[in-house]
């Protein structure tokens, strides 16, 4: 600590209970008259240390008695926080006090892991790996205030029985916030951050890969910070394509993140993508689990991957089937039918999809049904077309003759795909679709891809193959 807080937390220590509460209303601090001294120190350090931002001043209940405090230390207060805005996260760390709520408290606790989440009146997370799926961690607002935490951050923590709780489970030593040591967090708001046009491609095509990771690269490739929308009729493979995708991330780019969001799938379908997928958190809501859950499986996944994101990583979600969202968000708002505004929520999910230039990049890949003759998913899939700047459209007639990957080609594409593809593979993409009107069949073109090793030796010999069809 240095030496500016050492005074300060000098000067606080000597001040009775009533001068702490007065002076943390004046600060800041979230409900001072429910604090213990020592509890009130440690939030008026963060504070001071601008590692937790004051909450407003609430006019909720009686008045306090008096609004006198000391103004000599709340300006010392004010002037430590303001020779902490802006400098480095490690010039601010601070040791908690002993008796802070941060310090575990004895060996019989656990250790937890899960995603953060907030409701009316309480900041929870759910273990993952538990057999008790109701079983919640509280967060007291002290570890919300001092990290500065959100929801969607993966929280690993100590935590044990509180009896003042109900002998719930409370959180009594945030050990990293994720992936890192809660000390170490500097970052912006997701939504602060300046998104622009993806410029690093990523790579699907790696030895020994099927047609559908060679055939995405050169038609219709990804991006970090695309959002790639692929239109699925029932029994296209849609679920089959995203699972091939998501593997060739995991293989070939070790270091991203991969989130996978089963939306109201099949329950065997969530478990063969849980043993596939390793490597990456998988979050599922199956077809029988109720239109709240299913919401918010979605929206954690997603919150969790804006976190990232912050942190500077880059980040791929994989969110099938964003169409059966339309109407869990109509029955969880208790309408009669679908409203605009239940696709608005959608394209709010995928419109969260971009390349910042400050932190990291959020590439959503998402499915959405057509043709079924559900008009709420036609509508949906309608919505999210002019949204998406990459579309796959798998076709039905391939998939009835048996040839996977159903991409209809001369449909999908990426735009601005000059920024992450070469001058070679973006001049041969656009022969092959010219070829089309002149003849060129899909059965010839993936003969050919499968006759050569890789793409880039499908490339070498394009010019004699397309000859024919001059």
């Amino acid at each position: 600590m240095s030496e500016i807080l050492e005074g300060l937390q000098y000067k606080l220590k000597k001040c009775g209970i009533h001068v702490l509460r007065q002076l943390g209303r004046a600060a800041g601090v979230y409900s001072p008259t429910n604090k213990k001294k020592d509890e009130l120190i440690a939030d008026i350090l963060a504070i001071a240390a601008n590692r937790a931002d004051p909450v407003p001043v609430s006019r909720r209940g009686a008045p306090p008695k008096s609004g006198e405090c000391d103004r000599e230390l709340l300006e010392e207060i004010e002037t430590c926080r303001r020779y902490y805005i802006g400098r480095p996260a490690s010039e601010n760390r601070m040791e908690a006090p002993e008796t802070s709520v941060s310090a575990p408290r004895n060996a019989e606790e656990g250790e937890y892991c899960g995603l953060l989440e907030s409701s009316e009146r309480y900041t929870f997370f759910r273990p993952e790996g538990r057999n008790r799926p109701y079983q919640e961690v509280f967060v007291h607002s002290n570890f919300i205030a001092r990290y500065k935490l959100r929801t969607g951050d993966r929280l690993v923590c100590m935590a044990q029985s509180s009896e003042e709780e109900g002998h719930a489970l409370t959180a009594t030593h945030i050990l990293s916030v994720n992936g890192m040591a809660p000390d170490e967090l500097c970052r912006d708001v997701f939504e602060n951050l300046t998104p622009c046009y993806p410029s690093e491609r990523i790579t699907l095509s790696h030895e020994g890969c099927s047609l559908t990771e060679r055939v995405v690269d050169l038609f219709c490739p990804i991006g970090k910070g695309q959002r790639a929308l692929i239109a699925a009729p029932a029994g296209a493979g849609g679920t089959v394509f995203i699972k091939k995708i998501a593997s060739a991330v995991l293989k070939n780019y070790p270091e991203m993140c991969v989130n996978v969001a089963l939306i109201g799938g099949r329950p065997e379908d969530a478990t063969d993508l849980r043993r596939s997928l390793n490597g990456a958190a998988v979050a599922c809501a199956t077809f029988d689990n109720s239109a709240e859950e299913l919401i918010r499986t979605a929206d954690l996944v997603l919150e969790n991957s804006k976190r990232l994101v912050e942190s500077g990583r880059d980040v791929v979600l994989f969110l099938d089937n964003i169409s059966l969202l339309v109407g869990a968000y109509s029955e969880v708002n208790r309408h009669r039918g679908v409203t605009v505004n239940d696709f608005m929520e959608i394209k709010r999910l995928f419109g969260a999809a971009r390349n910042t230039e400050e932190g990291g990049s959020l590439t959503i890949v998402t499915c959405a049904l057509t043709g079924s003759g559900v008009e709420v998913c036609d509508e949906a899939y309608k919505q999210l077309y002019f949204a998406c700047n990459m579309f796959a459209e798998l076709s039905s007639e391939h998939m009835s003759e048996n040839y996977f990957p159903a991409v209809d080609i001369i449909s999908s594409g990426t735009r601005k795909s000059e920024l992450i593809l070469t001058e070679e593979q973006f001049r041969a993409a656009l022969s092959v679709r010219a070829a089309f009107s002149r003849g060129l069949t899909y059965t010839a073109l993936t003969e050919r891809m499968a006759s050569a090793a890789d793409n880039g030796e499908f490339i070498d010999g394009l010019q004699n193959f397309l000859e024919r069809y001059r």
